[in-house]
């Protein structure tokens, strides 16, 4: 019978990888260079509906989800302890943002009134 080796963790409890595990991850990354991107819309409210001029106003939410690449995880650890440095020493630090994010685009709307993020 074969032990299974423990999973060895750095300072901030998170596992490090094999250098075989990163380089299949990396395979894997390299093959897959589009994202999956999980939506759910939902309709809130359509008002305002003009049939002779073919328009109406809606008020919608969409959440998206989307795995982060392994490249972003690193750097939201790396940001997470620089925060926790900078805590420490009372100085604030900018918020992480991964380095790509989907972007919604309405290609017939007329006009948009509010187009924000929650999160």
């Amino acid at each position: 019978k074969k032990k299974k080796k423990k999973k060895k963790k750095n300072e901030t409890g998170n596992y490090i990888f094999s250098d075989k595990e990163r380089e299949n991850f990396l395979k894997t990354k390299k093959r897959a260079l589009r994202r999956a991107l999980f939506m759910d819309a939902k309709i809130k409210r359509v008002s305002d509906i003009d049939t002779t001029q073919e328009t109406f106003r809606a008020k919608l939410h969409f959440y998206l989800t989307w795995l982060a690449t392994y490249d972003e995880v690193q750097e939201y650890l790396k940001w997470e302890r620089q925060a926790e440095l900078k805590k420490a020493a009372a100085r604030k630090i900018a918020a992480w943002a991964p380095e790509w994010e989907p972007q919604l685009e309405f290609t017939n709307a007329i006009d948009i009134h509010e187009y924000g993020r929650t999160c």
